[in-house]
């Protein structure tokens, strides 16, 4: 065969998959910053680090490319596909099997600034709280114990934001693949032209 697919280079592809990346990115982070767009009344990424983390890589790879994104958060993977409690289970592959989970994460998270504490019982039931090294640790405890039981169920906010990205990019992607193909078919055609043969570029 004259035309070899291990020969295309995917330059044109690289660029537009760069610009398309951020566009996902950048509908994701709003997503994370949407109050109901978990289901709950909160916005899903309080502190900003899920957020400020995400990012992505373009691989080459099997005469293709792949794009991949990222988080720094380790947490961000079970957001976006959720976790199975050891009562309730969101069909995802990622499983809580104790009966309370590690609460370091969990007190790290309580004791930033943009994170606030309410009485749960009392009569002052549902006012804010100071912060205490005992009232964070209690509240870890309580909710590492309630996502053991039930585990968290995936919002796909960069699944989603991938796919609102793709629709608006979609035309340049294929354009670049063409692209990107053309430029490897003229590379080998004029490569395997007899010797002594002229080519003219014409406008």
């Amino acid at each position: 065969d004259l035309f070899n697919l291990m020969d295309i280079k995917f330059y044109n592809m690289k660029l537009v998959f760069g610009g398309y990346a951020k566009d996902a990115l950048k509908r994701a982070r709003v997503s994370l910053k949407i109050k109901g767009f978990s289901g709950k009344k909160n916005k899903t990424d309080n502190t900003g680090a899920l957020s400020d983390g995400l990012g992505y890589d373009v691989i080459e790879e099997n005469n293709g490319l792949i794009l991949q994104f990222t988080s720094k958060e380790i947490y961000g993977a079970f957001i976006e596909e959720g976790v199975n409690g050891t009562k309730i289970n969101h069909g995802s592959k990622y499983g809580f099997k104790g009966k309370n989970v590690n609460q370091e994460a969990i007190i790290k998270w309580l004791k930033s600034p943009k994170i606030r504490l309410r009485e749960i019982k009392g009569p002052n039931q549902g006012r804010f709280v100071e912060k205490s090294e005992r009232n964070i640790k209690q509240a870890a405890f309580m909710i590492g114990r309630s996502m053991a039981l039930k585990g968290i169920k995936g919002i796909g906010y960069m699944a989603k934001s991938n796919i609102y990205a793709f629709e608006d990019n979609k035309e340049e992607i294929t354009r670049a693949f063409t692209e990107d193909v053309a430029d490897a078919m003229v590379k080998q055609l004029t490569a395997n032209l007899p010797k002594g043969t002229t080519t003219i570029k014409r406008n």
